[in-house]
C-alpha cells in the first residue's frame, strides 16, 4: 500500500469519525425535543409512568385543549401568544431599522464626534443590562411607558452589538461601489437604500432572528 493511499484512507477515516461524533452529539442535543413531540399526546398517567414509553399508548388531545383554553389574568393563552409575537416583531423591525442605519453611518459617513460616539457604543457593550435595570425603570416610568407595549419595544431599539456588527459588515464592502454610484448622481441615502441595504440581507436575517428570540423571551 502506497503512502498516498494510506493518507487518503486516514483522511477518510478521520472524516467519518468526525461525522459520526457530530451525529451522536446532535442526537443527544435534539433528543429532549424529540421526546416532547410524542409526550404532548400522552395523558398525565403515561407522562409519569415507570417505565415510560416513547410513543403514547393512549393518544389524546386533552393537553392541547387545556393549554389553549386556560386564561391568565383574564387573558387567553392564544391572545397572550399573539400579543407577545406582535410586540417582538415590532421591536425587531424597529431595532433593525435603527441599528443598520447607525452602523452604516459609522462606517461611511464623516461627522463630528464620530470617534467619541463610537467609543461610547463600544464601552456600553461591556455593561451588563442588569446593572442599569433600576435606572431604566425610572426612565420608562418618567416617560409614562409602564404597562404599555412601548416599554417592550423602545428601550430595545438601539443595540450596541448590532451597530458594531453592521459597521464591521459595511466596512467589508468596497467603498468604490458607492463612489461609482455617487459619480452617477446617487445621494448618500440612495447609496444606502439601493446598494448597502440589499447587500446586508444576510446580517439582517441573522440579527433579526436573534433579536426576535431575545425580545420574545424577555421576561424582565
Amino acid at each position: 500500500m502506497t503512502q498516498e493511499k494510506r493518507a487518503k484512507i486516514a483522511k477518510y477515516a478521520s472524516k467519518t469519525a468526525a461525522i459520526a461524533a457530530a451525529a451522536v452529539i446532535t442526537f443527544i442535543i435534539l433528543f429532549p425535543l424529540l421526546w416532547i413531540v410524542p409526550s404532548a399526546f400522552k395523558p398525565r398517567s403515561e407522562l409519569f409512568s415507570i417505565p415510560n414509553h416513547f410513543f403514547p399508548q393512549h393518544a389524546t388531545l386533552d393537553n392541547f385543549s387545556a393549554v389553549f383554553s386556560m386564561t391568565l389574568n383574564g387573558y387567553s393563552y392564544t391572545r397572550s401568544l399573539f400579543v407577545t409575537a406582535a410586540v417582538a416583531a415590532a421591536s425587531t423591525i424597529l431595532a433593525l431599522s435603527v441599528n443598520v442605519i447607525a452602523g452604516y453611518a459609522f462606517a461611511r459617513v464623516e461627522f463630528r464626534s464620530r470617534r467619541i460616539l463610537w467609543i461610547y457604543f463600544i464601552v456600553s457593550m461591556f455593561v451588563p443590562g442588569i446593572t442599569i435595570q433600576l435606572t431604566s425603570i425610572r426612565v420608562v416610568s418618567a416617560l409614562g411607558m409602564i404597562n404599555t407595549p412601548w416599554v417592550l419595544i423602545l428601550p430595545m431599539a438601539a443595540n450596541s452589538y448590532q451597530i458594531f456588527f453592521f459597521r464591521q459588515f459595511f466596512l467589508g464592502i468596497p467603498s468604490s461601489i458607492e463612489e461609482a454610484a455617487t459619480i452617477d448622481g446617487c445621494s448618500r441615502f440612495r447609496c444606502f437604500l439601493n446598494i448597502a441595504l440589499p447587500i446586508s440581507v444576510t446580517p439582517l436575517i441573522v440579527l433579526g432572528v436573534g433579536h426576535f428570540m431575545g425580545s420574545y423571551n424577555n421576561y424582565i
